[in-house]
């Protein structure tokens, strides 16, 4: 048992949000939007940062003063080039990365916002139903979705509603991230499709990762 705060648990989903950037964002990352300002969204784009280097950060949050204090620990952190967003549509509008860690419960980025290219890691939703961030057109006009779990996908997350409501059909998402990563499934295939994961967390994930930690205080 890890009396951590949930530490294992963000890194174990930052993770899997680099992951997925990695095998589905364009190669070039010029300008990365976060919706958001809480541990999760700090974390993705510490994350992201491994495997791709970001030129500018744009951030919006609920509220000014924490997105204030988002982009100043970035600065701090990693010297960033990042600024505070007057509103979600001007955050996410040159994007060709976001990152949606939010807790919100209606949706957030209409579809119309998105540039061709861009890659959306949505985060924010976890194993509960009732989370969203994303308009359904967004999932409409996703040239590629992957999951992290079928299963899960299909009972929490941006790809449940979609499915429930009858606004994409299941032949829209493409997969899960394990296929993605053991080329069973394409994942990107053209640098102007619009790609999208959609990521609930697997347990399984903690467990790799909280083993690894145990592993590394043994040793």
């Amino acid at each position: 048992i890890l009396i951590d705060n949930g530490y294992i648990s963000s890194i174990r989903a930052a993770a899997a949000g680099a992951l997925a950037a990695n095998y589905l964002a364009n190669r070039h990352l010029q300008h990365v939007a976060v919706i958001g300002s809480g541990n999760q969204a700090y974390m993705q784009l510490k994350s992201l940062m491994q495997v791709r280097p970001v030129s500018t950060v744009s951030v919006w949050a609920d509220s000014p003063v924490q997105a204030d204090s988002y982009a100043r620990k970035m600065i701090e952190d990693h010297d960033l080039d990042i600024t505070i967003a007057p509103s979600i549509e001007q955050a996410v509008q040159a994007a060709d990365l976001i990152i949606a860690a939010t807790y919100s419960q209606k949706p957030l980025i209409r579809a119309a916002w998105l540039k061709p290219g861009v890659h959306i890691t949505a985060i924010g939703s976890t194993k509960q139903p009732m989370k969203r961030e994303l308009y359904l057109d967004v999932l409409q006009r996703a040239d590629v979705i992957v999951t992290d779990s079928d299963s899960q996908g299909h009972a929490a997350g941006e790809v449940h509603y979609g499915l429930k409501v009858g606004a994409i059909p299941p032949a829209k998402v493409q997969g899960n991230l394990g296929q993605l990563i053991a080329g069973q499934i394409p994942g990107r295939t053209d640098p102007n499709q619009i790609t999208l994961a959609d990521l609930t967390g697997l347990d399984t994930q903690d467990t790799v990762v909280a083993t690894l930690a145990l592993e590394k205080a043994l040793f």
